[in-house]
């Protein structure tokens, strides 16, 4: 919930990986790098049925919610 949150509130901006790590875990680790890809994943499975919300990936960079 806190990863949606953030990206809508930065709706069709750019939300660094570094930043959500940091506001979601508390720190940046590959581990929790790793968690965020699962994350991320699971938030598109849950927002697929509206056309109207996608996540985009910027790679190496972050995540852009466009809505």
């Amino acid at each position: 919930a806190d990863i949606l949150r953030l990206l809508a509130l930065n709706v069709n901006q750019a939300v660094s990986r570094d930043h959500l790590l940091e506001a979601v875990w508390g720190t940046v680790s590959y581990a929790n790098s790793l968690a965020l890809n699962v994350q991320i994943t699971y938030l598109r499975k849950a927002l697929k049925n509206d056309p109207s919300v996608k996540i985009e990936s910027l790679m190496k960079k972050g995540y852009v919610l466009r809505g």
